[in-house]
């Protein structure tokens, strides 16, 4: 089948990453961290959280209540 678009969300720069936990999207977004949003009705993602990073997030897993993150340094 092929991929229908349903909603768009903005974030604070470019999605580079994106893991679907349960409700929640979880998209890296650069050197702003990572933004979380709401997905339980996909034509309306709503963005609950914008959480910090020290670096560069790469990757997110969620595993029950945790989300591990992976960075790069900036050099």
């Amino acid at each position: 089948a092929d991929p229908v678009l349903l909603a768009q969300a903005p974030t604070p720069t470019c999605a580079q990453a994106v893991t679907v936990h349960g409700d929640h999207a979880y998209v890296c977004t650069g050197y702003t961290g990572i933004s979380v949003f709401d997905v339980s009705d996909p034509s309306q993602p709503q963005l609950v959280d914008q959480l910090p990073a020290s670096l560069h997030p790469q990757r997110v897993v969620v595993a029950g209540n945790l989300a591990y993150v992976t960075e790069i340094s900036r050099g």
